[in-house]
């Protein structure tokens, strides 16, 4: 968090509400992150067993989808929530932090996605 704190040039005086909204934050992307790679593992799972059947891949997407959703969500919640304490650059500042950061998670995850279409 402090890093976070760091890149958003925070001061000490408007740390506690954006600790707590963060905090909130954090434990709801760790939460939706868990499922992510619980859909990963049924994928991983699923690679060789009926694979095409039963729509199983379009399924795992749009559960992924759904969660990605969520995130999204969690993170427009928490700048509503830190509006009125921070300053539009510190808003700017985290907004594109927290994309980074997500998008370098998400990466993360489909590379482990086994391409069952690669020869």
């Amino acid at each position: 968090m402090e890093l976070v704190r760091s890149r958003i040039e925070l001061s000490s005086e408007k740390s506690a509400p954006f600790d707590a909204a963060y905090r909130e934050y954090i434990d709801t992307v760790a939460l939706l992150r868990s499922a992510q790679l619980r859909i990963l593992e049924n994928y991983a799972d699923q690679f060789n067993n009926d694979f095409d059947q039963a729509g199983t891949p379009l399924k795992m997407i749009c559960g992924s989808l759904s969660l990605d959703s969520k995130r999204i969500e969690a993170r427009r919640r928490l700048l509503r929530d830190l509006a009125p304490h921070l300053t539009t650059k510190q808003l700017h500042l985290l907004t594109r932090l927290e994309a980074e950061i997500d998008a370098e998670m998400t990466l993360g995850i489909i590379r482990q996605v086994p391409d069952p279409y690669r020869g």
